[in-house]
């Protein structure tokens, strides 16, 4: 009887940390954040700070060209596997421009709203 005893309780105790790693688990699924849009250079690439918002392949200037990389990579959202996709590179070729980057607005979305929110800060 008390090896039955003791053989329960091993299986209430596995039962129990099994649930607790699946809680676990589930918790950090649910809760991972979306990537964040770099600003400081990276090993392996990443853009760098500018103090032109809007100028996303890095040439000096807000432009036509920084519109057209926001409406070729529209809509993108931070759930879908375009986030990090790499869109295109800054003017030296020196940073690949991931989608993410082009979240100016910082709403987790590449849409037309971040055309707007193109300026100088």
């Amino acid at each position: 009887m008390k090896n039955e005893r003791g053989s329960a309780v091993i299986i209430i105790v596995a039962l129990v940390i099994v649930i607790l790693l699946g809680v676990a688990v589930a918790g950090m699924l649910f809760f991972k954040s979306s990537p964040q849009t770099p600003s400081t250079p990276k090993q392996g690439g990443g853009l760098t700070e500018t103090k032109l918002k809007g100028d996303i392949n890095r040439d000096g200037k807000i432009d036509a060209e920084d519109a057209d990389l926001v409406r070729k990579a529209s809509p993108c959202n931070h759930a879908f596997a375009c986030w990090n996709k790499v869109v295109g590179k800054t003017k030296d070729g020196d940073n690949p421009i991931y989608a993410s980057d082009l979240d100016l607005n910082h709403d987790d979305n590449v849409n037309e709203l971040d055309i707007s929110a193109m300026s100088s800060e």
